[in-house]
C-alpha cells in the first residue's frame, strides 16, 4: 500500500507472512501493530503518522524478521516498541519522532 491515505491502520495480532510496505503514506490514525508477526520488512520509509496526544505507532511486543526500514518517518504522537523485537536493521536515519 504505497503512496496511499488512511484513517489509521489496525493489525494488532496479525500475522503477515511477506514484506509490509506503507511507504510514501499519510496515515491520519494511528499505526497499531502490537503482537503482530510480520515475517519480512516493515517498510514505512517517507510517511507520517498523525495521532497527537495518543499514540501514534504501536508495536509492542511485535516481531519483525526482516529489516525496520523508517527513514524519513515523521510521527506526530507516541511511538511506542516496548518489547519488540527485529532481526534485521531499524534504519531511522532522518525521521522526526
Amino acid at each position: 500500500m504505497t503512496g496511499c491515505g488512511l484513517p489509521g491502520l489496525v493489525a494488532d495480532a496479525a500475522q503477515i507472512d511477506a514484506r509490509l510496505a506503507l511507504s510514501r503514506c499519510r496515515l491520519t490514525g494511528p499505526l497499531v501493530l502490537t503482537r503482530a508477526q510480520l515475517n519480512g520488512d516493515l517498510d514505512l520509509r517517507d510517511t507520517t503518522v498523525t495521532a497527537p496526544g495518543g499514540e501514534a505507532v504501536s508495536a509492542v511486543h511485535a516481531t519483525v524478521d526482516g529489516d525496520a526500514l523508517c527513514t524519513n518517518l515523521t510521527v506526530d504522537g507516541g511511538f511506542r516498541l516496548s518489547g519488540a523485537s527485529m532481526d534485521g536493521e531499524f534504519d531511522l536515519e532522518g525521521a522526526a519522532l
